[in-house]
């Protein structure tokens, strides 16, 4: 999407980007996920695979910040699906 909105504004001209997607820069999140530690054997497939900003290791702990977009990709790469929604 950031090399799409480079390209765009780069464009001599009109330019139109489509996204399949709400903005999760701009929205809110419709659901929170979190990391059910006790399921977590922590293969770390959800930071490896994805590069998510939003999820990181503290004190060794897999863990979701704030700032996740909700988008759910985490839940769907965790082999054992300790990646859950929960409400808000």
């Amino acid at each position: 999407m950031k090399q799409a909105a480079q390209e765009a504004m780069a464009f001599k001209g009109t330019s139109v980007v489509l996204a399949k997607r709400e903005c999760s820069a701009i929205c809110k999140p419709q659901t929170n996920y979190a990391i059910d530690l006790e399921q977590c054997i922590s293969c770390k497939l959800c930071i490896t695979k994805l590069g998510c900003p939003a999820i990181y290791i503290d004190n060794e702990a897999i863990t979701i910040s704030p700032q996740c977009s909700g988008c759910g990709l985490c839940a769907q790469v965790c082999p054992l699906d300790a990646i859950r929604e929960v409400s808000k």
